[in-house]
């Protein structure tokens, strides 16, 4: 993908990732709890989005800059962590570790929703 286009990704899913956040905590709050978890499922998979688009573009962009922690952002204001240096590998794989723990505990507390709706069916 090209520069433009994963900037486009980017924006439009932060966008989107408002809408499920608000829907999420709706869902929460009015004890919905199997779409509360559908929709955070949807969020943390979003943020994992993000992540990828900013770790490939500048993954590509400072190939050269393997010793600075601190490079100027390509996609919003500000500085981001750098990818090619060895400090910068270790923050940028906790910054994966979040989402991914999100996402299976999301979808591990639908799975023991659904099985105790099927459970209740049964009986």
């Amino acid at each position: 993908m090209n520069k433009e286009k994963i900037k486009c990704l980017f924006w439009s899913v932060i966008a989107l990732s408002f809408v499920t956040i608000v829907i999420t905590f709706v869902s929460f709050l009015r004890m919905n709890l199997k779409l509360g978890f559908i929709f955070l499922l949807l969020s943390a998979v979003m943020l994992l989005i993000n992540y990828l688009c900013e770790y490939s573009l500048l993954k590509k962009e400072y190939k050269d800059d393997t010793t600075s922690l601190s490079l100027p952002s390509l996609l919003k204001k500000g500085n981001s962590i750098n990818p090619n240096s060895s400090r910068g590998k270790i923050v940028w794989f906790m910054k994966f570790i979040f989402p991914l723990a999100l996402s299976l505990a999301c979808i591990f507390a639908l799975i023991v929703f659904y099985s105790i709706l099927f459970y209740s069916i049964l009986l």
